[in-house]
């Protein structure tokens, strides 16, 4: 039984520990504070990723798992989502090749739109609709994991980019740390694993590099093709060289060394392809930026707006899962990772000098501008085979020609007049990269029928 003494010991115990704890709280600024008050890095500043360096730094990281595994592969993922059947066999073609041909140990989500009523015990097989038998197909002989969501779709002045908003919601998968996501109308050609050790940052995501510069806010010092890779050395020898472990440390030291990006007015970045640290309170913020849109913004575009604070404000958020502020974004080199497949067909050698160019040397493509710049120097210009070979992926991105699971007029890729070797004054495509062009068009009708059963 509790005596009346022990009731009051208890209750003055109680209210000690509670002007204990309101002592603490008016003495300690909350942990955002402290984040912010201890930032290990330059907020007003966005830093951007030359392509060869996480290359570099992945190898590094390559060869210290190799000789003690540590990395726990569940804590990172590919994403894609689907809305319709097309979009589902894309996804099961990506991963799959990110698997089997990449050896990927991330794992593999698919955002798909949850009105598919996917649930492969209800059902017999013979009443699967065709986007329920490509879910299972997904989930038992690739592993990919299904995550249902609820369609995003606002009215649009076009219905084709209506529900692109729907990848927004790769925002919301705090279950994994980083993400590298990438749209289903696109081909992988080789594996992205090194995106997974990028130094911290919430969005890391390239230039859409073919959008045109109207108001360039600096003129870049022109680098050589020679200056910009003892730069590459230099890096590597400063801060790779002594790497001994995957760190936050060393992630740090990295983003430190970084170059800095300079914005422009007209800038854009593509959602072709992100690198995010999901974070929900950031999917509600880009959904609140949704409401007031206008008609011809589009999940580009809402994105793109959300970033714009990293420069007009600072580049910081707090990152409740390490207490630490970071980065709002980082850029990513194009070159080398997307690669657009208009590409293919343009009709100049200077055409291909924006696909070449660094993010901050972008602003140079529409002046003129020494013959020794590296874009247009002999060692490093275009050159068509290593270039294809090289990039990581192909944003198929060709309109008027449909996309390629569409019905395909064949004088679209076959009646192309074209040139066998490419010149600064060339008016046609060249003849060798046309035949690249058709033949991922081709592959993609072959992987379409291996991995989905279904026909254009």
């Amino acid at each position: 039984m509790i005596t009346r003494r022990s009731k009051l010991l208890i209750r003055r115990i109680i209210l000690a520990i509670a002007l204990l704890w309101m002592f603490q709280r008016l003495r300690m600024p909350p942990t955002k504070d402290l984040a912010y008050s201890a930032l290990r890095y330059d907020a007003s500043k966005v830093k951007f990723v030359p392509h060869e360096l996480i290359s570099l730094i992945y190898g590094k990281v390559q060869h210290l798992e190799e000789s003690k595994p540590s990395l726990d592969w569940s804590r990172f993922a590919y994403v894609q989502y689907a809305t319709d059947l097309d979009y589902i066999c894309n996804a099961v073609i990506n991963f799959a090749k990110l698997r089997e041909e990449f050896g990927t140990k991330a794992d593999l989500v698919l955002m798909y739109y949850k009105g598919f009523s996917y649930n492969p015990h209800r059902l017999p097989e013979k009443q699967y609709k065709p986007e329920s038998r490509l879910l299972q197909e997904a989930e038992a002989e690739f592993g990919i994991k299904l995550i249902p969501v609820s369609m995003i779709s606002l009215k649009s002045d076009s219905t084709t980019w209506e529900e692109s908003f729907t990848k927004l919601h790769l925002f919301e998968l705090e279950q994994y740390d980083r993400v590298i996501f990438f749209d289903s109308d696109s081909t992988v050609n080789l594996g992205m694993d090194h995106l997974f050790f990028l130094p911290p940052s919430l969005v890391a995501l390239p230039v859409l590099y073919t959008w045109p510069i109207s108001n360039p806010v600096m003129s870049p010092a022109v680098r050589t093709c020679e200056q910009r890779q003892n730069q590459l050395q230099y890096f590597y020898e400063k801060v790779v060289t002594g790497m001994s472990e995957m760190s936050d440390e060393f992630s740090w030291n990295v983003l430190s060394n970084l170059p800095v990006f300079t914005p422009w007015d007209d800038l854009q970045f593509t959602t072709a392809l992100m690198v995010v640290q999901p974070n929900k309170k950031m999917f509600k913020k880009l959904m609140k930026l949704t409401k007031g849109r206008s008609k011809s913004d589009y999940d580009m575009e809402i994105v793109n707006k959300f970033l714009q604070g990293a420069w007009t404000k600072e580049n910081a958020y707090f990152n409740e899962k390490t207490d630490t502020v970071e980065p709002l974004l980082t850029v990513l080199g194009h070159h080398d990772l997307l690669m657009l497949t208009g590409e293919l067909t343009v009709h100049s050698l200077r055409g291909h000098s924006r696909y070449m160019m660094d993010p901050n040397d972008l602003q140079l493509s529409e002046i003129e501008t020494p013959e020794n710049a590296y874009w247009k120097s002999k060692e490093c210009a275009w050159s068509l085979v290593p270039e294809t070979k090289k990039t990581k992926l192909f944003h198929f991105s060709d309109h008027p020609v449909p996309k390629p699971w569409k019905p395909q007029d064949s004088q679209d890729h076959e009646n192309i007049d074209c040139v066998d070797r490419l010149t600064s004054s060339s008016d046609k495509p060249e003849c060798n990269a046309i035949r690249v062009w058709n033949q991922l068009y081709v592959d993609y009708a072959k992987d379409r029928m291996e991995y989905c059963n279904l026909d254009i």
